[in-house]
């Protein structure tokens, strides 16, 4: 009797197995019907598109391109279509900076960290700003480029942040003071004995920059932060650390929990599941 109902319901519970199966492949079939008619469409858009929106290219920073035009089979055959000399070289100097192009603009920073906007058809310049007024640097910079995100460039100059109009290239007095936001404040120390600067740009997540931190790696060292902006206003949004300060979120805590809460729920869900 007691095998019976044993094979009973270990019938029971695969065939239930077998239906849920049989939905999840259903709802994906489904899914993947209404999604064809649309594939064609987002190929061509993605085909089309010339532009080098951010850093490393695309959100995921592949830099991969999907524009054809050049091939192995012409890729020989390339001639120099136009040079832009920024005259900004200084002995020691080195520019690494990912330009970027939106809408046919250029955005780039020379060795002395000035940002330029180019013609990119023709390399005509449009702009320059130079964020050091036109002094000598005192040192050499390792600088990656510029974040152009709606109507401004926004780009790290030492220990500043700065927001550009990305027509005239102007700061925007709107955003921090005189457009510019100071990366050594808000970090619960004073901000006159902090290092801290940024070489590679953030990235954009809603009406935020988020952006990490380059700090001295001798003791005493600043918090190197991991912080969001507000792209309009430059108003610090939130600050992530790992180090331990009251009021500040610690990057090892947010760790631990997420850890933590997927293994506590797939207890759970382990111990809830029922056939």
């Amino acid at each position: 009797m007691l095998k019976d109902v044993i094979l009973v319901w270990a019938e029971r519970a695969g065939l239930l197995l077998a239906l849920r199966a049989r939905v999840a492949y259903t709802r994906a079939m489904r899914l993947l019907i209404l999604l064809l008619p649309a594939l064609p469409a987002l190929a061509a858009a993605q085909s089309k598109s010339v532009d080098w929106p951010v850093y490393g290219g695309s959100p995921d920073h592949t830099h991969y391109s999907t524009i054809d035009q050049i091939t192995p089979a012409n890729v020989g055959k390339l001639q120099v279509a136009w040079t832009y000399v920024t005259h900004d070289e200084f002995p020691g100097s080195e520019m690494q900076a990912n330009p970027i192009v939106v809408d046919g603009v250029l955005y780039a920073t020379t060795p002395k960290l000035r940002v330029f906007a180019l013609d990119a058809a023709t390399g005509r310049e449009l702009w320059t700003f130079d964020a050091n007024g036109g002094n000598p640097p005192a040192s050499r910079f390792r600088h990656r480029g510029v974040v152009v995100t709606g109507d401004r460039v926004l780009f790290t100059y030492r220990n500043k942040l700065w927001a550009l109009d990305k027509k005239t290239g102007k700061p925007i007095p709107s955003f921090g003071v005189d457009g510019a936001v100071d990366l050594r404040e808000g970090l619960g120390r004073p901000a006159a004995s902090l290092s801290v600067s940024a070489s590679t740009p953030g990235v954009v997540f809603e009406d935020m920059l988020i952006i990490g931190s380059t700090v001295s790696e001798t003791l005493p060292g600043s918090p190197g932060d991991i912080r969001a902006y507000d792209l309009k206003t430059g108003a610090l949004r939130w600050s992530l650390s790992h180090t331990p300060a009251s009021g500040r979120v610690r990057l090892r805590d947010v760790v631990a929990r997420v850890v933590q809460g997927e293994w506590r729920n797939e207890r759970v869900g382990r111990r809830n599941r029922r056939y």
